[in-house]
Parts: C-alpha cells; structure tokens; sequence
C-alpha cells in the first residue's frame, strides 16, 4: 500500500504548505513547500528526533500572520505541527507562537509554548524549559514573515540547530533574497544555505558544524 506523500498529509491537516497549485485554496495559493520537504528529508524521516516550528498559525483574524483566508476547511491551529508528527514518526515536535488561541497541552509528541522569537531573553527562557531539547534536527521558521523579524529569529534560534541539522525560513518576501544574503552569511557563517522561489520563497540551511 502506498503511503500518503507529505502534500497529502499537509491538506489532510488543513495548511497551507501543499503543492503549489492554482486554485486550492480558492483565492489563496498553496506554499509549495512539499516537495521541498520530502527531497530534503524523505530518506532519514525516521532517524529524525526533534523538529522546532515557529508559528503555529492563529485563527484571530485580525492576528498578524493569521491563517484566516489561508487555511484549508477544518484547519485549526497547530495543523503543521500535527502533520510533522504524522511525517516524522518516531520524533516530537515543538511549537512557539505568541497567540493564545495556538496553545495546546493534550496530543502526544507535541509541546507548545508561547515565545517571541525575535526577543533574545525569551527565547534563552524557553530553551531552559527541561521539556524542551538543547539542538532540534529541523528548525522551521514560519511566524511573521516579515524580513526584520526572520533575520532577529534566524540569530536567536540557529545556536539550536543541531549538527548536520537544518534551519528553514519560509514565507520570504519577493525581491528580498538578495538583501537577506548578507545578515545570513553574518549569522550562519560557512554553512552552506541556498534560496528557493518564486513560488515557494524559502531559505534553507544546513548546519556542518
């Protein structure tokens, strides 16, 4: 039996990180992002143990960041992260938001906590909290989208990332690759990094050190 490929996972629980296909989301468009994912990660998805999401993805419509008018039918917070459990089988995954309405303490392998990324006294505090891991595998950075904010983020959290682990900023602004190149290079030294779009606008990392 053929087992259900991530883009399939990623509609079941309602996001927005499916195939990039005109018209799936009615007005909105799907991110792209699976089969960037599978590629990267498909052939050691169970060796994976520790994946970190920021951005769990609020309902308030008014929120910034909000999944109103992005989201799949009976999408509710948190949809990425159960659907990095359901993909990677044997790992916990973390989640930080700083909306209210993201937070829940009651399915196994995950663990949320409110945190504001781009503030560096409290993300050293989350870090501290003993259920959380001292490097994650995967760091994906899917919270304001705004590049002040991914570049404050990307400085706060790329400590985290364990070795030969891999940190990826999605949601990046058209036309912003080029000015990110510097401040990425200032903080992920000589890992090497890549940018990928239009249609998914992502940056991915991978720490070697």
């Amino acid at each position: 039996m053929r087992s259900k490929s991530l883009s399939e996972i990623f509609d079941n629980w309602g996001t927005d990180k499916g195939q990039c296909a005109e018209g799936q989301l009615g007005e909105a468009e799907a991110h792209g992002y699976s089969g960037l994912y599978e590629c990267l990660f498909y052939s050691n998805r169970s060796e994976i143990r520790t994946v970190l999401e920021i951005g769990i993805g609020t309902l308030i419509p008014d929120a910034p960041s909000t999944m109103v008018g992005w989201a799949l039918p009976g999408y509710r917070p948190g949809g990425s992260l159960r659907a990095w459990r359901e993909y990677f089988e044997n790992a916990t995954i973390f989640g930080l938001d700083i909306q209210p309405d993201t937070q829940f303490a009651d399915e196994s392998r995950i663990i949320t906590r409110l945190c504001d990324s781009r503030n560096e006294a409290a993300v050293r505090a989350v870090m501290q909290d003993p259920a959380f891991p001292a490097k994650f595998d995967i760091i994906i950075d899917d919270a304001s989208h705004r590049s002040a904010d991914q570049i404050a983020t990307l400085r706060n959290f790329f400590p985290y990332v364990a070795e030969r682990g891999f940190y990826i900023l999605e949601d990046i602004s058209i036309g912003a690759f080029q000015q990110l190149v510097v401040p990425v290079k200032a903080i992920c030294g000589d890992n090497p990094f890549f940018f990928l779009g239009p249609c998914n606008n992502v940056l991915v990392v991978m720490r070697r050190d």
